[in-house]
């Protein structure tokens, strides 16, 4: 049985980047590969260019949802935090950016939109084609190395956090400020002495007048007072942490009531068409206890830090943030009475993984007493009449895993599967209790939108469905279509030479489809690769051994994945001698048993 499961990541904001049979070592205490791209003037700008500075290099992309929303507002942060600053051994803090972007327009856009305002920015037109993301061998974006002042990588992919202590690490030291020259004296004017002749008849000088409010002299009338300098007020800078509840275009405090409870709520500017919906000013201590409390309403929140300006010690300047909320008890609204008329039910599609017990002629419940108490067991008709035993249903694949291990030391074996099953909800549309809990209970409107951070969508199923016909290329430019496999049992593979999931798992599927090529199998896989030389490249290394293999030069804006509903590449189909879909979003587990259940070995 493989041991490897296929990787999906969704193509349009965590990107699966490519993978060479033979990736060169790229790790902490190596030298960075060398980047030679053009920055914003249009000329090469090479990162070796910046030795002798710790380098903060920042893969990224418009189009990356979590580098827009989340990475780069951070390294804005750090940046503005620690430039200027010298360190041990280097001389400052910079960024290098490499954007994989086809459009440069949209590039320079987003730089500006995001105030990327550090100097270093070059673009890799060649997006997600690029032979930097084989170089670097990283699987995803965004993705990040911290270089020391030799240009050797110190860490990879770190958090804010992190990257800040092996900053502190280093001793930064602010800048100095300029001395103000002093100003060169002026030397005394010469001493005079002024003979005063008295006049032949003195006239008497007239006292002077007293002030009736204070009975004092006034002063002349063309004396100008100087003021007395006020020092300014003395403020310093403090770290404070705030829930990030989601990032979305025109978002409305109100939806968020259900935890206004917690902390105040506030929203930022994220860019040009998003703002992020933040909620509280805690301790990280608070934030992190916090957290669990908002996460059963928004699953992708997430703690971020904030540099404020406060009062110094001793002095009375106002703090520009609001300070932390007193420490709440949850308020949580009664449950309805029984039989309320002002409940509303909602169908929603959820991702879970069970435990595969295995595929039987027959199932008996007492069979799987022995793993009943690990969780519920569940059981589904596969499309030839058999019964599939399903143990649990787990939200994280961690948990599933860890379940099954607790199975096979029972003495039974299994696999993790994923599956989409419908929910209904129940939910309160009002309260007797009026508006005050009422958001608590409703769908919130701009959920639809926060799941694109979720990196798992729901995708529309094409099982049971005939397969949309495909008539491409081969490698000698000789067509074929995927309907010329009808009468055969048919893997149907798309995947992408950039695709590192599929390059490191081609070495099971040469395997597998070595297995069952004499029998009625067969392979027909389609590339989405704009460069056919990259795609028979890619063929000789991972010495792919079937014979359709096309592929489609439209990349991925080839409307093929639109009609097979692929969000994610790699991607696997079991096709029956009819062309009928009848497996779908397989892994390599999946793949092989169910191709032993239909041909029998």
């Amino acid at each position: 049985m493989f041991n490897r499961f296929f990787s999906f990541l969704l193509l349009s904001a965590l990107v699966i980047l490519p993978l060479r049979s033979s990736p060169p070592m790229v790790s902490i205490g190596t030298k960075a590969p060398e980047i030679d791209l053009n920055a914003l003037n249009n000329k090469s700008l090479r990162l070796s260019s910046l030795q002798g500075n710790l380098v903060l290099v920042s893969f990224w992309s418009t189009w990356c949802v979590a580098c827009n929303i989340i990475k780069n507002p951070e390294y804005v942060r750090l940046f503005n935090k620690y430039k200027g600053f010298t360190f041990d051994n280097a001389k400052s803090f910079t960024i290098y950016s490499v954007a994989f972007d086809s459009d440069r327009s949209k590039w320079e856009s987003r730089i500006r939109e995001n105030n990327l305002n550090w100097e270093h920015h070059v673009i890799d037109l060649d997006s997600y084609y690029s032979s930097y993301w084989s170089l670097y061998n990283i699987k995803s974006l965004p993705s990040s190395f911290l270089l020391d002042e030799k240009g050797v990588i110190i860490g990879i992919n770190l958090t804010y956090e992190q990257l800040e202590r092996e900053l502190i690490k280093r001793n930064p030291k602010s800048p100095q400020p300029t001395p103000t020259p002093k100003p060169t004296p002026t030397p005394p004017a010469p001493e005079t002495v002024t003979v005063v002749t008295p006049p032949a008849n003195p006239v008497p000088t007239p006292a002077p007048t007293p002030s009736p409010a204070n009975n004092t002299t006034t002063p002349p009338t063309n004396t100008i007072p100087i003021p007395t300098p006020q020092p300014a007020p003395a403020t310093t800078t403090k770290t404070v942490f705030k829930i990030q509840l989601g990032a979305l275009p025109n978002p409305k405090l109100g939806n968020y009531n259900n935890v206004k409870h917690l902390g105040t709520l506030e929203i930022q500017p994220a860019t040009t068409t998003l703002s992020r919906v933040l909620l509280g000013t805690y301790t990280q201590t608070e934030a992190n206890r916090i957290l669990p409390q908002v996460r059963r309403f928004y699953r992708d929140a997430f703690v971020r830090s904030e540099t404020i300006t406060v009062p110094a010690s001793g002095s009375s300047a106002v703090a520009t943030t609001t300070p932390p909320p007193a420490t709440t008890t949850p308020v949580v609204a009664p449950p309805p009475a029984s039989g309320s008329n002002n409940t509303v039910t909602s169908t929603v599609l959820r991702r879970f993984f069970k435990v595969q017990l295995g595929v039987f002629k027959t199932y008996n419940p007492a069979n799987f007493a022995r793993v009943a108490n690990l969780g519920t067991l569940d059981t589904e008709k596969t499309t030839t009449g058999l019964t599939r035993v399903l143990l649990g249903k787990f939200d994280k694949q961690a948990d599933a895993e860890q379940t099954l291990q607790t199975v096979k030391t029972r003495g039974m074996d299994g696999i993790v599967v994923t599956r989409e099953e419908t929910e209904t909800i129940t939910t309160l549309a009002a309260m007797q209790y009026g508006d005050t809990y009422k958001p608590l209970f409703e769908p919130i409107e701009d959920m639809a939108f926060m799941r694109s951070f979720d990196f798992t969508p729901l995708k529309k199923s094409m099982l049971k469905q005939q397969a949309p016909d495909i008539k491409l290329q081969k490698t000698d430019n000789t067509p074929v279509s995927l309907s010329q496999l009808k009468g055969k049992v048919t893997l149907l593979y798309l995947w992408a030479t950039w695709s590192g999931p599929a390059r490191e798992n081609h070495e099971d599927l040469n395997n597998l489809y070595q297995k069952y090529k004499n029998t009625n199998f067969d392979v027909y896989s389609v590339a989405f690769d704009k460069n056919p030389e990259r795609w028979k490249t890619a063929i000789t290394e991972d010495k792919l051994s079937w014979q359709n293999q096309v592929i489609d030069v439209r990349g991925t804006d080839s409307e093929l994945l639109a009609k097979y509903h692929v969000d994610y590449l790699p991607a696997l189909f079991i096709l029956d001698e009819k062309g009928i879909i009848i497996a779908e979003n397989l892994t390599y587990e999946q793949l092989e048993a169910e191709l032993a259940r239909l041909l029998g070995k």
